[in-house]
């Protein structure tokens, strides 16, 4: 009974996970907006972010997917992945437009840890992200605000162009590449990390998505370990005290499985960040 039960729970993991990733069933987006060519490597992204609500148009017919994505684009992204909490930071950034959307989110980075700012106590709203700031953004908020363990960067030695990646980048691109959040991109047909390049919206939408595998992947697998521990314990006669709170961290992993899972497949949306950036 005990073997079945087992089963049934690994059957249903399986094919949660498998549901979370895939994409196809969703609303086609190159359908809504004028700007997304079916076929294109981005639609899936795009589908999901749009569906879910994690990402808006920028326009009622426009997704505009190659334009890229500025400063305070995409820490008003990192901003609203963490629920866009209250910001109490003592020294703000002195070139933020009072009132703007990314106003709180740069702010809210600056205090934890998640942007320096461009020297001089200046965030740079406008200017253009590249990929390789992209990655190091998002490891950071990673580590400090989601409390991901981001010390396996090995990803990204495979690439051509891997020595054009800045010195203060290599441990966050290599990380982003790991974890799939960045991934390769065409140059007269040969497929290079261009870290120096600015990151489009079609691009931030595959980052908004991968987290989000990323989240569920790490819960199941914390799951699965704390489950083998409980086995091992039952199989040595272990007490009630040391049994009763794996159980309980086991069943709450699995509410948190439930919630992630109905989240990212529609059936609880929140919105998207402002400004368009998601």
């Amino acid at each position: 009974m005990k073997k079945t039960g087992k089963l049934i729970t690994l059957i249903l993991v399986v094919a949660m996970t498998l549901s979370l990733m895939s994409v196809a069933a969703l609303a086609d987006s190159s359908e809504t907006y004028k700007d997304v060519v079916a076929g294109k490597w981005y639609v899936q992204y795009v589908d999901y972010v749009v569906e879910n609500g994690l990402m808006s148009g920028m326009s009622e017919d426009t997704f505009a997917p190659n334009t890229a994505v500025n400063r305070a684009m995409f820490i008003q992204t990192l901003y609203a992945l963490a629920e866009k909490p209250e910001v109490d930071v003592t020294d703000p950034f002195n070139d933020l437009a009072e009132g703007a959307y990314y106003e709180n989110a740069a702010n809210w980075a600056k205090e934890k840890g998640v942007a320096s700012g461009m020297g001089d106590n200046t965030f740079g709203p406008t200017k253009e992200i590249t990929r390789q700031e992209a990655a190091t953004f998002f490891q950071a908020y990673a580590e400090k605000v989601a409390g991901k363990d981001v010390s396996d960067a090995s990803g990204m030695n495979k690439y051509p162009d891997v020595d054009k990646v800045a010195k203060w980048a290599k441990n966050a691109m290599g990380w982003a590449v790991k974890n799939n959040i960045i991934s390769g991109s065409k140059d007269d047909g040969v497929v290079v990390l261009a870290p120096e390049r600015g990151l489009t919206r079609a691009e931030l939408a595959s980052f908004r998505q991968e987290w989000e595998n990323s989240r569920y992947q790490d819960v199941v697998a914390e799951k699965t370990r704390l489950q083998t521990e409980l086995d091992l314990l039952r199989t040595q006669q272990g007490t009630a005290a040391m049994i009763s709170p794996l159980q309980a961290e086991i069943q709450r992993m699995e509410w948190q499985l439930r919630n992630l899972y109905n989240t990212y497949n529609g059936s609880s949306k929140s919105g998207g960040s402002d400004g368009g950036a998601g």
